[in-house]
């Protein structure tokens, strides 16, 4: 998977706060250029927030490197290595806000992320949003909306679309799912449907 950032194009409201879950495997490089954005996304987000990095059982130097560089980072460990699923239920269950960014390792945030965002999680009918990602070196994007086709006899749902005019986006998109590398959920309904299965581990 290579590197990706994350930028908006779909404004506040009165959520409790936001906890960015980051499950992590060997992230020593990737972490220290990721949590930089996350925080200035958090800070111009201005609402309560912390950041969960939970490791997977990484054989690199993850878990010094956030002690020494990032001691504001709240660290779970795994006793075995259990993989994306397993992970990222136990940092969703141990968030102390309502809504959570489930954010992969090495994902960069924009600056503004939440703040097109937060217009959502007033809505009783939103389970969660998300933005598009583009690369990290260019401005080519990698992950849109999602919809759904006919491929033979089987349905996919790994189509992306965005529409040409940014204007017709400001309301955002439906997509057919949120992509794990960048969710932005309630929690509690994550937590009423069950979280992840965690047989895809």
């Amino acid at each position: 998977c290579l590197p990706v950032r994350v930028s908006i194009f779909v404004g506040m409201s009165a959520i409790t706060g936001i906890s960015v879950i980051i499950p992590n495997y060997n992230g020593e490089n990737l972490l220290p250029q990721v949590l930089p954005t996350v925080f200035v996304a958090l800070k111009n987000a201005a609402v309560p927030s912390e950041v969960i990095v939970v490791d997977d059982c990484s054989t690199d130097g993850s878990l010094q490197m956030l002690k020494l560089k990032f001691p504001e980072v709240k660290v779970l460990q795994n006793k075995i290595n259990s993989g994306f699923s397993v992970t990222s239920n136990t940092g969703i269950k141990s968030a102390s806000y309502d809504w959570v960014l489930l954010l992969n390792s090495d994902v960069k945030l924009d600056p503004g992320y939440f703040k097109p965002l937060l217009k959502y999680t007033d809505r009783n009918n939103i389970f969660g949003v998300m933005g598009r990602i583009i690369g990290w070196e260019d401005d080519k994007i990698q992950d849109g909306a999602k919809y759904p086709f006919f491929h033979g006899a089987k349905i996919k749902t790994s189509g992306n679309y965005l529409l040409k005019d940014k204007e017709d986006m400001q309301h955002g998109l439906y997509t057919m799912y949120l992509s794990g590398a960048n969710a932005f959920m309630s929690k509690k309904v994550f937590l009423a449907i069950g979280g992840f299965n965690e047989m895809f581990s």
